[in-house]
């Protein structure tokens, strides 16, 4: 696990929790491997973040799962988009192409991050 920088020896998840603890009766957070966990069955997403293995198996499988629940105006954004990981960049690209119809805005975050905005309704392309 990543701990080093801004995170000051610190792993994700405790800064992750730190800066939630206010916030946590408005936060769902669902963590594990996006094949396994047990996501409820009606929970609707206004935003996920996804920031995992960096496998097109598991980008397409965290996306499945979390774009299958964005309510429509709801984003989801990934972490690790750009030229150190160019298979991840291919895969998120293959989904936004994918998706298009259901996409109304996509905007990085320099260096890289990615979101997608789910459009109100399908568009036509």
């Amino acid at each position: 696990m990543y701990t080093s920088g801004l995170l000051r020896g610190r792993s994700q998840w405790e800064v992750y929790t730190r800066n939630t603890r206010h916030y946590a009766a408005n936060i769902v957070t669902l963590r594990g491997d996006s094949r396994e966990v047990a996501v409820p069955p009606a929970l609707k997403l206004c935003f996920a973040f996804i920031d995992g293995k960096h496998t097109p198996e598991y980008i397409r499988s965290d996306f499945d799962v979390a774009w299958s629940r964005i309510v429509p105006g709801g984003a989801i954004g990934f972490d690790d988009y750009g030229h150190e990981l160019p298979e991840a960049m291919q895969t998120i690209d293959r989904l936004i192409l994918e998706n298009a119809r259901d996409i109304s805005e996509v905007w990085t975050i320099k260096p890289k991050e990615i979101f997608l905005r789910k459009a109100a309704r399908p568009r036509e392309i």
